[in-house]
């Protein structure tokens, strides 16, 4: 669902997190219309992640032993980043075979990537 959404206010890059915050915010307004209560729906982004816009993030391998990883405006490059991503692709594979350690993992990876964000490696314009 994520990876179709256009959101005009944002202009935000077409990335693997963004389309996963935006698969959040659609299934979360699906469980409010389906809900008794009547909820209001959330909008994006500031529904899912409380600010302005996402965080970048991204991890593009270079090679087997070579990748780039960005958080804003951070970026690292070589083994480190290709640990990393080594890291969140066997954790997300992990999640979405519902392991508890890959799911617990990746709740705690979403609450960490927000509050980072927001406090030491700040989003611009958030």
């Amino acid at each position: 669902m994520g990876d179709c959404m256009i959101h005009k206010p944002s202009s935000e890059l077409k990335l693997g997190h963004t389309a996963e915050v935006n698969a959040h915010l659609v299934v979360e307004n699906l469980r409010r219309l389906e809900s008794k209560q009547s909820k209001a729906l959330l909008t994006y982004p500031t529904g899912v992640v409380h600010a302005r816009r996402t965080p970048l993030i991204y991890c593009i391998s270079l090679g087997k032993h070579s990748a780039s990883l960005g958080f804003n405006w951070l970026v690292v490059n070589g083994l480190l980043a290709a640990i990393f991503k080594w890291m969140l692709e066997y954790t997300k594979v992990l999640a979405c075979s519902e392991s508890p350690v890959g799911i617990a993992f990746w709740k705690l990876a979403d609450f960490m990537s927000l509050l980072i964000a927001r406090t030491l490696i700040k989003t611009p314009d958030a």
